[in-house]
């Protein structure tokens, strides 16, 4: 293989890999389980029910503060804000980070909407969230609600992933 070949395979590799990239990740929704956090600048811990009884409630996962990729799903979730609001629903950002990161992180992106740590990963593990940038859409019902959505947003796909959310959740709100 010459050097134009390889460039040849190297240049189809990454389109693939954009393409891929691009494509919206679905992932199953479990049954969560009940759940609480304590947003940045705040000492008391919020029930994920005490947010359900408003209606649906959007979970944005973070990844890590220093994770230039990981910090645009957030802000595709904040410029949407307004609209989620409008629909009905309650927007948290989790992330697994240590507090003092979450106050950079809030800062460097201008949240308004909650965002704590999940130190012991709680929130992560009843809605089935690993190491990703993930979006939750749960919805009430019986017990601790119902997940109607869940994907997790990788780089190109934030958009898409955030309007898919926003989406369920006018839907939840037409049924309800």
């Amino acid at each position: 293989m010459d050097r134009r070949d390889a460039l040849s395979v190297l240049a189809l590799s990454a389109a693939a890999c954009r393409r891929n990239a691009a494509a919206p990740v679905p992932l199953p929704a479990p049954a969560p389980a009940a759940f609480a956090i304590t947003p940045h600048g705040s000492a008391a811990a919020v029930e994920s029910a005490q947010a359900l009884a408003r209606g649906p409630l959007v979970v944005a996962f973070h990844r890590e503060h220093w994770c230039p990729t990981c910090a645009t799903p957030l802000a595709e979730v904040q410029a949407h804000l307004a609209a989620f609001d409008a629909a009905g629903a309650t927007v948290w950002g989790l992330t697994l980070d240590p507090r003092e990161d979450t106050a950079r992180t809030v800062r460097a992106l201008g949240l308004s909407f909650p965002f704590a740590t999940d130190p012991h990963g709680q929130a992560a593990r009843a809605l089935s969230v690993d190491d990703e940038n993930v979006v939750c859409v749960i919805v009430p019902g019986e017990g601790a609600g119902r997940v109607v959505f869940r994907e997790a947003m990788v780089p190109g796909n934030e958009g898409e992933v955030v309007a898919a959310a926003l989406a369920a959740v006018r839907h939840a709100t037409r049924r309800a």
